[in-house]
């Protein structure tokens, strides 16, 4: 990627992982619509929307979060919790409703942890950078943490001399 008065910086798999902490392994998870058509119902019913079939909104799982949730520490609050977290941190879109592509990575909570999360973070974020600048979308998704620390990371240099930190940054 290349960004202007900055120039080329690697947004990779690496990155994420030095980053964000997430490991190198794992499944890829599938975020095409077709791929997770059995997990809609069961999205649907988690979140209370069985009968509208729309995704809830942010509001409705922070509060849930935050109200009802507070007392739970089951299957359901992890639910709510990582939907929250995939959908306004990790992966996350204009759109102020949860995404149900997302629920078929963690309906099986015990393959949550055998998915490769970092990839698909990444082309995600990719994925919303080229959108942007190709289609002319009006906001850029993706985890734009990942990208912000990653274009700051880098122009400074550590230098450990003495037991002193310097660090060489560019300033303002």
């Amino acid at each position: 990627m290349v960004i202007p008065y900055r120039g080329r910086i690697k947004v990779d798999d690496h990155a994420a992982h030095r980053i964000l902490g997430l490991p190198m392994v794992g499944e890829h998870i599938n975020y095409a619509k077709n791929s997770f058509a059995d997990t809609y119902e069961e999205f649907y019913k988690v979140f209370n929307h069985e009968n509208d079939q729309k995704a809830p909104t942010f509001t409705e799982a922070e509060n849930w979060l935050l109200g009802e949730g507070k007392k739970r520490s089951d299957t359901l609050w992890l639910w709510y919790w990582l939907e929250f977290a995939i959908n306004s941190f990790l992966c996350p879109t204009s759109n102020p409703s949860l995404c149900v592509q997302a629920f078929h990575a963690i309906a099986d909570i015990e393959k949550i942890n055998k998915y490769n999360w970092r990839k698909l973070i990444v082309e995600k974020l990719i994925r919303g950078i080229t959108e942007f600048n190709e289609v002319g979308k009006k906001s850029v998704s993706g985890c734009l943490f990942l990208l912000t620390v990653r274009w700051i990371i880098p122009p400074c240099v550590f230098l450990f001399t003495q037991c002193k930190l310097f660090c060489f940054c560019p300033t303002i």
